[in-house]
């Protein structure tokens, strides 16, 4: 099963119609939220969680980072990267 069998009809519809920039921009703007809500559980801080759900929480906010990161700072010729909407894009010096 895909996310497509779980969509109504309308969702569905709006899903196909978008261009392949908008569902960049929709995966972009879902990991870049993840790194953000997912922070604090993936720290060792001492909060009260399975072990097993400490590791997902901790695996997921490493693999949205790395999206992110890839996205803005990695630019992969294969994939979709910021210059790709903003053509003059550089990445920060380091």
């Amino acid at each position: 099963m895909t996310v497509v069998d779980y969509m109504n009809d309308e969702d569905l519809r709006e899903w196909r119609s978008m261009t392949p920039e908008e569902h960049i921009i929709q995966h972009l703007g879902y990991s870049i939220m993840s790194v953000r809500d997912l922070l604090p559980y993936a720290c060792d801080d001492g909060r009260p969680m399975p072990i097993d759900v400490a590791l997902a929480c901790r695996e997921a906010f490493y693999l949205h980072a790395r999206i992110v990161a890839e996205f803005f700072v990695r630019m992969p010729k294969q994939d979709w990267t910021a210059r790709d909407f903003l053509p003059d894009w550089a990445p920060p010096e380091r």
